[in-house]
């Protein structure tokens, strides 16, 4: 699950139902600072997977959703490294770069194979495969 097509669904609909409705009332329902909630939505913000957590539970999402909106953050933060000039394809590398730990990268790497959006042709060629 994207989280953040989430919160811009969840804030569409408020302000939907409310005209007066704005982007720092729900970050004041969701107990964090407006312009996170804006950078978050406008996709510039960072999400940690503790951010995720914080907001998934405010919005009253379950568990299981909050953990795969993590790991399909994590997986996210994996896709946008891929294709960089100096990418190396090491699980370590890109844990330091993505700001997650090696275990997390691991995990995402799996599912990026497992759901073919990564091939990893050889120890050195990675490439991504297009979203249907």
């Amino acid at each position: 699950m994207d989280f953040r097509t989430l919160l811009r669904a969840e804030l569409a609909a408020r302000c939907a139902r409310n005209s007066r409705y704005s982007a720092r009332a729900f970050a004041r329902q969701l107990g964090t600072e407006h312009t996170a909630i804006v950078r978050i939505v406008n996709g510039s913000g960072r999400l940690t997977a503790r951010r995720i957590a914080a907001l998934g539970a405010r919005l009253g999402l379950d568990s299981r959703a909050i953990a795969g909106a993590v790991l399909h953050e994590q997986m996210e933060r994996i896709v946008r490294l891929v294709p960089r000039s100096g990418f190396v394809p090491n699980a370590r590398w890109i844990a330091t770069r993505a700001g997650l730990s090696l275990q997390d990268v691991q995990i995402a790497l799996h599912y990026l194979v497992h759901t073919r959006r990564l091939t990893m042709a050889s120890a050195t060629s990675w490439t991504l495969e297009p979203v249907p």
